[in-house]
């Protein structure tokens, strides 16, 4: 069983699921069957990604695919990297669409991107900015520390 405090935490910030990455899921598959059985049954959704390719898996890595309610597949193959791509971040990746429920998800490609802004004011950039947004963050509110990157070749 799961932390209650967490799934609460969870279900107060209006999280309808969770999100399997990072390392390899399906290098651990037996937990990640049980992992989606618990949280499925508590109505929560599953989205998994993982770097194997269909043909390659085992039959306890099919159930977590099988059980999951959407997958992105493959390996990140840098050479075909597009900031571009719903979801993924490599042209060979491809989504599987497994429940019903978002048969209907505009799958439209574009770059994406989320800012946060916390309690404290500090901002937070996630996913494929402009270099114009970029530098109209930074000459406004100065550099921050997580965007240590260069644009067009420059700092910023």
């Amino acid at each position: 069983m799961f932390s209650s405090r967490l799934l609460d935490t969870v279900r107060k910030n209006g999280d309808v699921g969770f999100t399997l990455l990072g390392g390899e899921p399906l290098d651990q598959a037996p937990a990640v069957v049980h992992f989606i059985k618990e949280v499925q049954s508590m109505d929560f959704d599953v989205v998994l990604y993982t770097g194997y390719e269909l043909h390659e898996l085992s039959s306890a890595q099919k159930q977590c695919v099988n059980m999951s309610d959407i997958v992105i597949h493959g390996r990140y193959v840098h050479e075909l990297r597009s900031e571009n791509l719903l979801w993924r971040g490599s042209t060979n990746q491809e989504i599987l669409i497994q429940n019903e429920k978002y048969s209907g998800i505009a799958l439209t490609e574009k770059r994406q991107m989320e800012i946060h802004l916390n309690d404290l004011g500090q901002l937070k950039v996630i996913g494929y900015p402009t270099d114009e947004l970029l530098r109209s963050i930074t000459s406004r509110n100065g550099m921050m520390s997580s965007l240590k990157s260069k644009v067009n070749g420059n700092e910023i």
